[in-house]
């Protein structure tokens, strides 16, 4: 009997030696979730797929099959949803949504993004107060300190392996937002943020490495030269160029990937974009060999969360919040007299783009408007309309800028956007609009920018360039290209964001800084708002100063090609 107690006993601390050399570790990264903390879609009153609560029960499924999990974030989580802008500028006394629900999810780390940088510097400073849990930017600088104003990285233990995380955000900010924003911030580049805190990482000695890069894959993205200085996508490049990533985790371009590159001293780092809007999760399965200190295999995976329904403990635990947002968003602004439907805003003048035209030129003293949908599926009807439409009309955070542009300016303006906006028609059988390979638009629907005040029409036969003519500025036709008129344009345009301004008029990011006249204090959305409250009821006549030709071809077209939308 002892004999057979001893042998059980040694067979048993055997295999209990043999499966602890190899250490199984599941790895989770959300990325640009954009406050969807929640299904309900507060323009539609509906429910829809992508949320946090998914998310969630996701992760127990997650912990119940493999214990011990390591959950990342990797950043632009703070804003796109009312959910979201009712954490950070309404209900302030409380924690912050984000930092509840990620603390009672026990993430790991996070990484901050551009669209956390763009709630401003009340906001984030507020959140990185509240966290429990390292919120990461290795390359955002304290510019009286030159230090980090946000951990580099942290160091965390699962099942006994060392696993270090650095976090860098893409330094492409000072392209897309106001300096009032980030003030007293810079931000570093890329590779040379990880170059100078891997050998600093290495000190520790981790047993993986991950990357946590709130930036895109595509380097070439907006114009920018692949190698530039600052490159707003360099990802792919870091992985490559700097050894000693295991797997970087990648964001920011909503793009889902799963690659391999091989970095320069031939070891082979796993690359994953989780996706966009908590539809879609980046996952890592990754066996540990103990006994001889090395990966043995990781296995990525990009996860689609539409199978999985919110956990119940999550909704019970949130709901409460859930009904102070839909009250605070179901509290009329104003009426509306005339249907606004974004998808006729990709064809041509629209009550949709007029209506933001109008809005822009009644708040400021500015002669010509410009600016580009934010959405293009969600209609807003006649009738009531409530702070949630608002949101349906204008997403983000931007801010009312106004610059002086001369005519010849705002043409070449006009030609960056319709450049990527629309195809080169050689006959009436050819789409309208540029699609990709996978039948959606090529470039960003918010890159798509019309003009009020300025009358033009867009020859799609032409090559990209050589598209716009512009027959009246201000109401003068007999303008000249260096004449000057005061223009108004959100904050993400006037600093150069979508390269409309470096790239098409040729104004350099530093003359651009100059040029502004003015910047609003608070968001578009609060200027729409505002709008509505001094007006009995809004009623937008389209006035038709642009169009498209051959008129035939892209009527034709139009009639197609809208039904996609």
């Amino acid at each position: 009997m002892k004999h057979s107690l001893f042998a059980t006993i040694i067979l048993t601390l055997f295999f209990y030696s043999c499966t602890s050399e190899k250490v199984k570790i599941q790895i989770i990264e959300t990325t640009d979730v954009h406050g969807r903390f929640f299904n309900y879609d507060f323009a539609t009153d509906t429910q829809k797929n992508g949320s946090m609560g998914q998310v969630a029960q996701y992760i127990k499924q997650q912990r119940q099959q493999n214990g011990e999990i390591l959950l990342l974030d990797n950043g632009d989580i703070l804003q796109g949803t009312p959910t979201a802008y009712y954490s950070n500028f309404v209900d302030t006394v409380h924690k912050n949504i984000m930092v509840r629900i990620l603390g009672d999810l026990h993430y790991d780390a996070a990484t901050v993004g551009n669209h956390d940088i763009e709630t401003g510097p009340k906001v984030y400073n507020k959140v990185k107060e509240e966290l429990s849990f390292p919120w990461l930017g290795a390359n955002i600088i304290d510019i009286k300190t030159g230090k980090p104003a946000f951990r580099p990285y942290t160091i965390v233990e699962k099942k006994g392996v060392k696993i270090a995380i650095l976090g860098i955000l893409t330094p492409g900010i000072p392209n897309w937002l106001p300096h009032k924003l980030y003030k007293g911030l810079e931000f570093a580049d890329m590779v040379e943020t990880a170059e100078k805190w891997m050998p600093e990482i290495k000190k520790n000695q981790p047993d993986i490495i991950i990357g946590l890069f709130h930036a895109g894959l595509n380097p070439a993205y907006g114009g920018f030269k692949k190698g530039a200085y600052k490159n707003p996508n360099a990802t792919l490049r870091v992985a490559k160029e700097v050894p000693g990533f295991d797997i970087v985790f990648a964001g920011h371009d909503h793009r889902r990937t799963i690659k391999k590159v091989v970095n320069t001293e031939n070891d082979t780092v796993t690359v994953i974009n989780g996706g966009s809007h908590a539809k879609w999760i980046g996952s890592a399965e990754l066996v540990y060999d103990n006994k001889n200190k090395r990966i043995e295999s990781i296995t990525p995976q990009i996860v689609d969360l539409s199978q999985y329904k919110t956990d119940k403990s999550y909704e019970s635990k949130y709901g409460t919040y859930l009904d102070s947002v839909k009250n605070y968003f179901k509290e009329p602004v104003g009426w509306l007299g005339t249907e606004l439907c974004p998808q006729e805003a990709l064809f041509g003048p629209s009550a949709f783009m007029q209506f933001i035209h109008q809005v822009q030129l009644s708040a400021t003293n500015a002669r010509v408007s410009l600016s580009a949908p934010l959405q293009i599926y969600t209609c807003i009807d006649t009738g009531t309309i409530y702070r949630s439409d608002i949101f349906a009309l204008y997403r983000y955070e931007n801010y009312l800028a106004e610059m002086n542009m001369t005519a010849g300016e705002i043409d070449r303006f006009l030609e960056h956007g319709v450049s990527s906006w629309f195809n080169t028609m050689q006959n009436k059988s050819d789409n309208l609009l540029n699609y990709n390979e996978e039948g959606h638009l090529d470039a960003p629907y918010y890159n798509f920018s019309s003009a009020l005040g300025v009358h033009y029409k867009v020859d799609v036969t032409q090559k990209p360039g050589n598209r716009v003519t512009i027959t009246q500025v201000d109401g003068k036709i007999d303008f000249k290209t260096e004449d000057t008129v005061r223009v108004a344009l959100n904050s993400y345009r006037m600093v150069g964001g979508g390269g409309h301004m470096p790239d098409g008029t040729g104004i350099d990011l530093e003359t651009l800084k100059e040029r502004n006249v003015l910047l609003s204090e608070v968001p578009i959305k609060n200027i729409m708002m505002k709008y509505f409250n001094n007006h009995d009821s809004v009623w937008i006549n389209t006035e038709i100063n642009w169009h498209l030709t051959p008129e035939k071809w892209t009527k034709q077209a139009r009639q197609k090609e809208i039904q996609n939308f």
